[in-house]
């Protein structure tokens, strides 16, 4: 739509974002892959064998993974504003 090349936009993507964002970044993605992980390997462990255990499992982990996200975004968001990011 706008006739630009995919290499102008890795130019100008590469210009506008420092390296220390993109990291910090990268690094936010890494934490919360690692805990929608951890709680849904927690919880589908603890899980019984009935498919309403399953169920319930599997509701636990999404709650979990949302509330985690969300907390360890909030320390992320700290970390950044003392990193002055």
């Amino acid at each position: 739509m706008l006739n630009l090349s995919p290499e102008a936009f890795l130019e100008q993507t590469r210009v506008s974002v420092p390296l220390s964002q993109l990291l910090f970044g990268l690094t936010k993605s890494v934490a919360f892959g690692l805990l929608i992980a951890i709680a849904g390997c927690r919880c589908g462990l603890k899980a019984g064998r009935g498919a309403a255990d399953v169920g319930s499992a599997a509701t636990s982990a999404v709650v979990i993974g949302i509330v985690g996200v969300i907390a360890l975004d909030a320390l992320f968001a700290v970390c950044a504003h003392a990193l002055d990011f």
